[in-house]
């Protein structure tokens, strides 16, 4: 995302990335109790952009320090390394999905689902068309054994010139 603003916007220096996952060490004032956040709670989050590119201050760090609305607590079970990539790339198939309104049965495409967003998308639209539906995912032939686990019924070839797949 930081190659997208340009280095006269950034600080110097600049720590890189948005997303971040880890535990809770110290809370603000003013947090709502309804929030549930407390010290060694298990969360992930994103920075905000602002934070980020007026002030240089990423989630590369060994400590972030952001608002309570941009940390959700880490669903149980869940491992901080997988937790870390929800911030940005799970709301963004999350939304995707949403805008979507799939429905059981239905067949969808994913192109590029062996990135961060596509692997969410691909298993969010296996969950929402089900057995009966079928989801097409589309990447590189190195990433099919990666891809198919994930809930792809079919795995199609990025790579070929003529990418064709079935929806039927």
């Amino acid at each position: 995302m930081m190659q997208y603003v340009p280095m006269i916007f950034r600080t110097k220096p600049s720590i890189p990335e948005f997303d971040f996952s880890g535990t809770i060490a110290q809370l603000g004032s003013g947090i709502p109790s309804a929030r549930n956040l407390k010290v060694d709670t298990a969360v992930f989050g994103s920075i905000p952009l602002g934070s980020l590119v007026k002030a240089g201050q990423g989630a590369l760090a060994e400590y972030v320090v952001v608002p309570a609305d941009n940390v959700c607590e880490t669903p149980e079970g869940t491992k901080k390394d997988e937790a870390a990539g929800l911030g940005i790339a799970g709301v963004t198939a999350l939304s995707l999905l949403d805008g979507a309104k799939l429905k059981a049965g239905e067949k969808v495409l994913v192109y590029g689902a062996s990135g961060g967003c596509g692997s969410l998308a691909l298993q969010l639209a296996k969950d929402a068309v089900g057995v009966d539906g079928k989801v097409v995912a589309v990447c590189s032939e190195r990433n099919f054994g990666m891809v198919k686990p994930l809930g792809a019924d079919e795995v199609s070839n990025r790579s070929t010139e003529n990418v064709s797949v079935s929806l039927s």
